[in-house]
């Protein structure tokens, strides 16, 4: 199967908006995570091309600025522990077996969280990881239903995460769920390839 139906660009071959939007992502990379990212995951292929869903933002440059802003404003709606979130983003990329999500997402979890290994892996293969505690439980059960099940969320699940992660985190779950998912959808709809490292 053909990979990367819209291919990484390096930038000496972006237009100036695309090129714009390249460095607009790599200086906002830089400030979430700091210096040292792409010794937790790639952002960039050896030519300096963006890479997974970042190609597609370069590409559509329109997009970049409002991905960046929402995945910021989500980040802000609640106090959040790194477990829970990358919890619900793990769960929406094994749902979706998005390849570079969870080889990105699966590596910031075993370094800026502390989710066991096991529990990492069951969530990569889409399955419930064992032994997870009250909020991290919470996450998974909502995330799943929201990414899983179509309808109306089940009460007692919206009511199990309330009140495990109150209304504002039960809320940025929700949004987290769903900015993860259309990532997981655009870079299977392009077929993003993974880093082999």
């Amino acid at each position: 199967m053909p990979q990367d139906r819209v291919p990484p660009t390096s930038p000496e071959h972006l237009t100036p908006t695309q090129k714009s939007a390249h460095d607009f992502l790599v200086s906002s990379l830089q400030l979430h995570f700091g210096p040292d990212l792409n010794d937790t995951f790639r952002t960039q292929n050896d030519n300096g091309a963006l890479i997974g869903p970042l190609a597609i933002l370069v590409q559509y440059p329109i997009l970049a600025k409002p991905y960046t802003d929402l995945v910021t404003a989500i980040a802000r709606l609640a106090d959040l522990t790194p477990d829970v979130r990358e919890i619900a983003i793990l769960a929406v990329g094994g749902i979706h077996k998005s390849g570079y999500e969870l080889y990105a997402h699966e590596r910031l979890a075993a370094s800026k969280t502390t989710l066991d290994h096991r529990v990492i892996s069951a969530l990569a293969s889409g399955e419930k990881p064992e032994g997870l505690n009250e909020q991290c439980e919470a996450a998974y059960e909502l995330s799943i239903a929201l990414a899983e099940k179509k309808g109306p969320v089940d009460q007692v699940v919206f009511d199990t995460a309330k009140d495990a992660l109150g209304q504002d985190g039960t809320i940025a779950i929700v949004h987290y769920v769903a900015i993860y998912a259309y990532t997981c959808i655009l870079l299977n709809a392009v077929d993003a390839s993974v880093p082999k490292d």
